[in-house]
């Protein structure tokens, strides 16, 4: 599960780490208001591209993959 998880998100957030942050951000400000306003810096969205590129290679190299 951990390791399909990690693809998933990973390959996602590599080739569309914005809509990532949106998905995010509306489960993170649930209950506020205008959260459809709020728009992620540019420097957040490609360290989200990084980190999603790093989670999908730990999933797809994970030698202890679950399974």
């Amino acid at each position: 599960m951990r390791r399909t998880m990690l693809i998933a998100v990973g390959a996602f957030g590599l080739v569309s780490p914005k809509r990532l942050l949106e998905l995010n951000a509306r489960l993170n400000l649930v209950g506020y208001e205008n959260t459809d306003q709020v728009e992620p810096k540019g420097w957040l969205i490609r360290v989200t591209r990084v980190l999603s590129a790093i989670a999908l290679a730990i999933g797809l190299l994970d030698p202890f993959g679950d399974d």
